[in-house]
């Protein structure tokens, strides 16, 4: 059983180091409070394991923390139902009419007296921070949710960050491994897929129990529908549903491990959960953008940057936006482009995720 269920996925760029006594005192600052009895909700940063540190370091560089969040749930029927009962009362009681003055305070004090004896919910969001993989993980299927969850981080932790979402080279990379393309040694293909008109206008077969193999898939490929979401198992012991946004879903792992039975359990099994998913994350990445990096329409472009990096001074910062802007491409590919030549070694990167030429 995973403790992270969803992972959406944000990379922050190179250079940038964690500071962990700094983020525990950030946190601190949004330290999590119980709703008092007229509160409709709270959130805030809750400890991880222990009741001191909200801060939980799980090896060298890979820190994760929970944002907790308490409902109250009161249906607006009941508030009604209720307040217009009181206000009923009062007037056949006083044989008076209740004013609009009046009636709000009554309304406010039947919300205070439900809400105190309302039932509540707990929302728990796990965020983990990957250093070494430059990942932050957050433990939510929507990426709406989880850009939300990074914002009240990064209110008090400055943190640039940003959602990976290679869309459309990821539809293109899951249906070629359905076309029969080989996956990386550590993927195996599952057993559900999602495939949708590549315009995303018509529905969304949604497929379970099938094969790559089988002829409704190939016919639906030979139609020209795209795989938009992909059950993938990792070394056989992990299985998830990879989307087209880069989200991974309904994530489930066969390692036992009791995460309930005490603090070093549930520490060992966030550890596991978050070099299990970078793991992961890197190999889908490193297939999308070396498949990009690699493919005939980006060899000139790449000779092309690095004679224009060749006649710049060795002090110039080189930014993705000055790039796109000179070579007239898109931002994020042109930060692909410079991040892969800073992984050969072309390039240096300086304070603020600026690239410098070696």
């Amino acid at each position: 059983m995973m403790a992270i269920k969803n992972a959406t996925l944000f990379r922050f760029p190179p250079g940038v180091e964690i500071d962990p006594d700094k983020l525990e005192a950030a946190l601190q600052t949004q330290r999590y409070q119980a709703p008092d009895a007229s509160a409709y909700q709270s959130s805030g940063w809750a400890p991880a394991l222990n009741e001191t540190t909200l801060l939980l370091t799980l090896a060298h560089g890979i820190y994760a923390m929970r944002r907790l969040t308490t409902s109250k749930i009161l249906p607006p029927s009941t508030l009604a139902k209720e307040w217009q009962a009181r206000v009923a009362g009062i007037e056949e009681q006083e044989c008076r009419k209740v004013g609009r003055e009046e009636e709000l305070t009554l309304k406010d004090t039947v919300r205070s007296e439900l809400l105190a004896r309302t039932v509540s919910k707990d929302d728990t969001a796990w965020l983990i921070i990957h250093s070494e993989a430059r990942l932050i993980i957050i433990d939510q299927a929507s990426s709406s949710n989880a850009e939300a969850v990074l914002a009240v981080l990064q209110r008090c932790y400055p943190l640039d960050a940003t959602l990976i979402r290679p869309r459309a080279l990821l539809d293109q990379q899951m249906t070629r491994w359905v076309a029969g393309d080989e996956l990386p040694d550590e993927l195996h293909m599952g057993s559900v897929m999602h495939m949708q008109d590549e315009s995303s206008e018509g529905p969304t077969i949604k497929m379970t129990n099938v094969r790559a193999s089988e002829q409704e898939v190939q016919m639906h490929l030979q139609q020209g529908l795209i795989v938009t979401l992909l059950q993938l198992h990792w070394k056989e012991r992990t299985s998830f549903r990879l989307t087209q946004n880069m989200q991974l879903r309904s994530i489930r792992t066969d390692i036992p491990l009791d995460e309930a039975a005490n603090p070093e359990d549930r520490h060992a099994r966030l550890l596991l959960d978050a070099c299990e998913i970078a793991a992961i994350t890197r190999t889908i990445i490193d297939q999308v953008d070396g498949w990009r990096l690699n493919s005939g329409d980006n060899q000139g472009l790449n000779e092309a940057i690095q004679s224009w990096l060749s006649d710049a001074p060795a002090d110039q910062h080189i930014a993705a936006r000055t790039v796109a802007q000179h070579f007239g491409i898109k931002k994020h590919r042109a930060g692909l482009l410079l991040a892969d030549l800073h992984d050969r070694r072309q390039l240096a990167v300086g304070p603020h995720g600026f690239y410098y030429p070696i």
